[in-house]
C-alpha cells in the first residue's frame, strides 16, 4: 500500500490487523494521481484511513468501482519496526462474487 508512512499513528489501531475487513473509497478527485484512479484504504467502518492502493494497481481497480463492482478487501499481513509498531500492511483484494471465510 501506498501513503501509510504519513498515517503510521492510524496503521496502529487495532482494526488494521491481520484478518480484518478493510472498505475501498474512490477518489476520482485525487490532486496527486492521474484523474479517477486513486483509491483509499480505510478500516471496515470507515473512518480511518491507512493509505492508498499502489498506483500500479489503482487504475484497474478504480475503473471497476467505478463500474459498480465491489471487493472484500482483507488486511492479510503487517511488517513490524523494531519497536514493535506496525509499520506495514498488505491486503488481500477479492470481487465479491467470489465468498471469503475466515477460520474460526
Amino acid at each position: 500500500m501506498d501513503g501509510t508512512n504519513e498515517r503510521t499513528k492510524k496503521l496502529q489501531d487495532d482494526s488494521f490487523k491481520p484478518g480484518s475487513y478493510l472498505s475501498l473509497v474512490p477518489e476520482p478527485d485525487h490532486p496527486r494521481r492521474k484523474k479517477g484512479t486513486a483509491v483509499a484504504v480505510f478500516n471496515s467502518a470507515g473512518h480511518l484511513q491507512v493509505g492508498y492502493l499502489p498506483i500500479k494497481v489503482s487504475r484497474y481497480y478504480s475503473e471497476r468501482l467505478a463500474a459498480g463492482r465491489k471487493f472484500n478487501c482483507l488486511s492479510l499481513w503487517e511488517e513490524l519496526s523494531d519497536g514493535g509498531q506496525r509499520s506495514e500492511l498488505r491486503i488481500l483484494l477479492v470481487d465479491m462474487a467470489t465468498n471469503i471465510k475466515l477460520p474460526r
